[in-house]
């Protein structure tokens, strides 16, 4: 795997992923802040490794308060999944090589 990029809309904060491996061990790919406006590919200074039996899991992070820059309406409301940008999504693509 040579990076990842990770895509969240405006209430997203953060994310992270990481690979576990066979028998428990696991190893981060990628955390950060996210920032809706700087969606970008980012690119790991060594590829990772990702071999038969590995699971590559994600987790994303979203703030619906009050004080939320992303927020649309007040008082917060329930967002759902969706594509449009007053809804949510988390996803993060990895880019992959045949080696």
């Amino acid at each position: 795997m040579y990076g990842v990029m990770p895509h969240m809309h405006v209430l997203g904060r953060s994310y992270r992923a990481w690979i576990e491996r066979d028998g428990g061990a696991s190893e981060c790919a990628a955390r950060g802040e996210f920032e809706f406006h700087h969606q970008a590919l980012y690119m790991f200074d060594e590829p990772m490794r990702w071999g038969s039996g590995d699971r590559f899991v994600t987790e994303c992070t979203w703030d619906n308060t009050v004080d939320s820059e992303g927020q649309f309406s007040l008082p917060p409301q329930d967002v759902p999944w969706g594509e449009g940008t007053n809804q949510e999504m988390c996803f993060i693509i990895a880019y992959l090589s045949k080696e």
